[in-house]
């Protein structure tokens, strides 16, 4: 009953924006942990440790922001990390073959997401696709791309091990989330999925390639559909299609169907390279405004390194008042706001995580890349500050933490 009302309030953490509003970005996080506290177990010494690093930094976080008069907006990155802790410690009070229910009901959660936002894209349904500079790009519940693309990502790892289910029903898994992925156009999102790659076992990414190339293929025709205020029907007809295909399994390798599909694919990649819309977000000018961004957090640290210039407050870009809210890079938003102390608790979280992650599975290998995902993703957004985000992120790492309790 706890689990069932655990995951409820990590569904409703999703549906409501990813609890990055206020008063969502304590009460879902809250929730979670008194879910946690009625478990009475005792965490495990690793656990422990990943627990008290997060206190703690929470607890700097929220000092800070009181000392510097700025607690409005405190409880983003406080509620992600409790939401961590929570989903953590209850994911560790399931048995092995309940910890395998949440492996299989996260990737569900990501290819319902990706679907969702696909058919945002398809009706030009708002918020679940949302407009940025002329271009639709899937957001989902979340309702907001880069969010929505940095949870995909750490998704579909986990889709391509995915054990218990039926090969058809993985396949098209692999295939909403990778395809939604991509059609968020989140360049963060994308580079910290590519570079995991590796480290998934080798066996699982064969039997994932069919879908894969599929989802590139489908990925590419959402951003050729994403300007104009349109529906897509042809779009719609399109995605179906190859989510079947990509559920029947990839054909004989020297069949007539698979050369067609596989020179489509070759096709799709090159009007990946060459598409205004994807062009459009490699431009030099959405890469400029994050280096301002960041240059702005990177000033306010060094004007203030021990303790910070005051967590989420606006960051100065120029002498004629303009200013960011986030700097794009949660690690120059701690450091900006929290100084070094911030940065070394956040370490020594991520130290004490790194300490008890387990690789001798197929899915705490993938869940492993999935937190690798995670903490990289936080180099280009502020998608830490949704705390569903962090909350998901708990869940997962409960899949890759060593041993059974």
């Amino acid at each position: 009953m706890l689990g069932a009302v655990a995951v409820g309030v990590t569904c409703a953490a999703l549906i409501r924006k990813g609890a990055f509003f206020l008063p969502d970005a304590w009460v879902f996080p809250l929730l979670l942990a008194g879910v946690a506290i009625a478990y009475r177990r005792r965490p495990s010494p690793g656990e422990r440790r990943v627990l008290v690093a997060l206190g703690a930094f929470c607890l700097w976080w929220a000092i800070a922001s009181v000392a510097w008069g700025v607690p409005s907006r405190a409880p983003l990155l406080i509620g992600s990390a409790v939401g961590f802790g929570a989903a953590l410690v209850i994911g560790r009070s399931f048995d092995l073959s309940q910890r395998a229910a949440i492996h299989r009901n996260v990737v569900a959660l990501g290819a319902v997401m990706a679907a969702l936002g696909m058919a945002g894209i398809v009706y030009r349904a708002y918020p679940y696709a949302m407009a940025h500079d002329g271009l639709w790009r899937v957001a989902g519940t979340l309702t907001y791309a880069n969010a929505a693309g940095l949870l995909l990502a750490m998704i579909a790892p986990l889709a391509i091990v995915l054990e218990g289910v039926h090969p058809a029903t993985r396949r098209v898994a692999i295939f909403l989330i990778v395809a939604g992925l991509i059609a968020t156009e989140s360049r963060g999102a994308l580079f910290a999925f590519v570079v995991v790659l590796p480290m998934l076992p080798r066996r699982c990414l064969r039997e994932a390639l069919w879908a894969g190339l599929l989802a590139l293929f489908a990925g590419v025709a959402c951003i050729a559909a994403a300007s104009g205020g349109h529906a897509q029907p042809l779009l719609a007809l399109a995605l179906v299609g190859l989510a079947v295909i990509a559920g029947r399994g990839a054909p004989a390798l020297r069949s007539r169907t698979s050369a067609a599909l596989l020179l489509l694919v070759f096709a799709a990649a090159v009007a990946l390279a060459t598409h205004p819309s994807a062009t459009s977000r490699l431009s030099t000018a959405t890469l400029e405004l994050r280096t301002t961004e960041w240059s702005a957090a990177y000033r306010v640290a060094k004007a203030h390194p021990i303790a910070g210039g005051g967590p989420e407050k606006n960051l100065p870009l120029n002498n004629r008042g303009a200013f960011a809210y986030f700097a794009h890079n949660e690690y120059l938003q701690i450091a900006a706001g929290g100084g070094l102390v911030a940065l070394a608790l956040l370490g020594l979280a991520g130290a004490a995580v790194v300490g008890v992650v387990d690789r001798r599975t197929w899915q705490s290998e993938a869940a492993t890349a999935s937190l690798l995902i995670f903490a990289v993703g936080g180099v280009f957004d502020f998608t830490w500050h949704a705390p569903a985000l962090g909350i998901v992120a708990g869940w997962i790492a409960a899949l890759a933490f060593r041993g059974d309790r």
